[in-house]
């Protein structure tokens, strides 16, 4: 059988394979290189397809495909022709140090490198280190950004790069399913394709580091973070999910309209404390996001409720629920002395809080001990008796009751 695919589809692994030598932390030379050779090979996939089908009825739908999926990848091209004729790609970077608090968060430096003036990240927050202590001399949370610019365009190169991937992947599964001639070495390839990470890790944890810092033990701690994905297609979008979804369980559809009793019934329901921050994001349309996540250090859910607060100001949010748990301590002077971490070692009860801000500014929250979680009745009193506003969530919702609040005023 003819193997009209695979000559194109080993250059895209080439192309994409080139990425994966791609780290924010690297030097630029290193990044550079991964570009360089990433756009010559991504431009190459279409080069040795043309030759491959140059004398097959298969040139119609080549074209057909083309046009459809590839059309928007001039960018891609142009970066191509400068880095094999011109120039090595002409890398900036960006990084961003924010500061968070458990109610607020704050942006304190803004700085943008080339290849002639780059320091390492470990040196930038050393600089940072006298700046930290003026603000807690316990500990600070706080994230590294990073952006990565393409000089001439000022384009983002990595929404260029993932938006590329995208649309070759497409064309690539059109091809594949409209010539209908496969081989054992197409499909190899293919499922070493699907194994490349570069573009299945979300913008946020591939370009984000999570950080605190304890200046007693000039010490700095970096999270480990972990998510649960949700793919649309081959484009890692976030997925809506219809509201309406909820009532498939005759459970849920006697609740009504109230999806936020829905969303603490759907995690109460597991009877445990020990579950991943979510948010539920909820949309004029009637439709939904969820989110969860985790990262071992508080700075993580302090920077991602930050981020929800500001798409709120953009999108069309409605509401907002989420969930964590918290760790409950007696209120006690020598806690204030100390890090967050050796407090939560002096507790094990554990409080799993559901809280719920709306666009009319209404509140809820509803929480569940953990000794008593796995009991029904308990269970079913809390969600139908919740309170009408926030406590326990009251500080850390902050941010996104003040985004609420100023969309409210436009």
């Amino acid at each position: 059988m003819s193997d009209y695919l695979f000559p194109a589809l080993q250059k895209y692994y080439s192309a994409l394979n080139s990425l994966e030598r791609f780290n924010k932390e690297a030097n630029f030379f290193d990044n550079i290189s991964a570009l360089d050779s990433f756009f010559s090979e991504y431009r190459n996939v279409t080069f040795v397809l043309q030759k491959s089908i140059a004398h097959t009825d298969y040139k119609t739908i080549y074209e057909k495909n083309r046009e459809e999926y590839l059309s928007s990848c001039r960018w891609m091209i142009d970066k191509r022709n400068e880095t094999t004729k011109e120039h090595p790609f002409q890398l900036v970077k960006q990084i961003d140090i924010l500061v968070f608090f458990p109610f607020a968060g704050m942006h304190v430096l803004s700085k943008t490198f080339s290849v002639e003036n780059d320091v390492k990240l470990s040196d930038l927050l050393d600089d940072l280190k006298s700046f930290f202590v003026s603000v807690n001399p316990n500990e600070i949370f706080f994230s590294s950004e990073f952006s990565f610019y393409d000089k001439t365009s000022k384009e983002d190169v990595y929404e260029k790069i993932i938006d590329g991937i995208h649309s070759m992947s497409s064309f690539l599964k059109a091809m594949y399913k409209e010539v209908g001639e496969h081989s054992k070495l197409s499909d190899m390839i293919i499922e070493k394709i699907s194994k490349l990470k570069f573009s299945q890790i979300p913008r946020d944890m591939y370009l984000i580091n999570d950080y605190v810092y304890y200046p007693q033990k000039n010490k700095f701690e970096r999270a480990e973070r972990y998510a649960m994905i949700m793919h649309s297609g081959d484009k890692r979008d976030r997925v809506r999910i219809p509201l309406s979804n909820f009532n498939r369980h005759p459970l849920y559809s006697k609740m009504g309209d109230d999806y936020f009793n829905k969303f603490v019934l759907m995690n109460v329901v597991i009877g445990t404390t020990n579950l991943m921050p979510t948010f539920m994001i909820v949309f004029s349309d009637s439709t939904f996001e969820l989110d969860s996540f985790n990262g071992g250090l508080k700075t993580t859910i302090y920077r991602k409720v930050n981020e929800v607060a500001t798409r709120i100001a953009k999108e069309d949010i409605v509401a907002v629920y989420f969930m964590m748990t918290y760790t409950m301590l007696p209120l006690k002077e020598e806690y204030l002395q100390m890090t967050s971490k050796e407090r939560l070692a002096l507790s094990n009860d554990d409080v799993l809080t559901f809280m719920e801000v709306t666009i009319t500014l209404s509140e809820r929250e509803c929480y569940f001990e953990q000794t008593k979680i796995q009991d029904r009745k308990y269970i079913f009193n809390q969600i139908f008796n919740h309170a009408s506003s926030l406590n326990i969530g009251k500080m850390n919702m902050r941010p996104i009751v003040e985004a609420f609040k100023a969309k409210s005023i436009e």
